[in-house]
């Protein structure tokens, strides 16, 4: 009778700290959402080189700009001008509407 309840107690147990693992997920997860979909900071397209090295093409209020982000750290690559944002944005309508058709 105690193997019984010992094995009964130990599934219990890690039924709990399975339980209780989700809903820290659940639970940090929308708050990371939360914190991450502000109005002022986008990230507009990234593309991975490596497995540590990623281009960001991001967008703070009004301004565009391409980040390099490494290992070795976040870097500054250009502040892309009017023309360029003109350029992405009827690039974006054009694939939207592709998509449509």
């Amino acid at each position: 009778m105690t193997d019984f309840f010992s094995l009964f107690s130990a599934i219990f147990m890690v039924g709990l700290v399975l339980l209780l693992a989700w809903w820290s997920s659940r639970m940090l997860g929308g708050h990371y959402q939360k914190a991450s979909s502000g109005q002022t900071m986008k990230i507009l397209e990234q593309i991975r080189l490596g497995a540590d090295q990623r281009l960001l093409l991001m967008k703070m209020k009004e301004k565009v700009f391409l980040i390099g982000v490494s290992q070795a750290g976040i870097q500054l690559l250009a502040e892309l001008d009017e023309d360029f944002k003109k350029e992405y944005e009827a690039c974006l309508r054009k694939e939207e509407g592709d998509k449509n058709e």
